[in-house]
């Protein structure tokens, strides 16, 4: 299990799903859920950035 799952489970008693969501798994998972909402968005830039050699703290946030 990721450390972040841990901690979440750890943390609130609702289900947590940890998985891919470009699959066709997830998707139809998801589907079988019929939820009325999804609400989701891109990492924070800080944590795009990591890995390319920037530094995106130092101003360009």
């Amino acid at each position: 299990m990721e450390p972040a799952v841990k901690v979440y489970k750890e943390n609130f008693d609702h289900p947590i799903y940890n998985f891919d969501l470009s699959t066709d798994e997830s998707k139809n998972f998801i589907a079988d859920l019929k939820p009325e909402l999804i609400i989701g968005g891109p990492l924070a830039k800080i944590f795009q950035a990591q890995g390319r050699g920037t530094k995106p703290w130092e101003g360009q946030i």
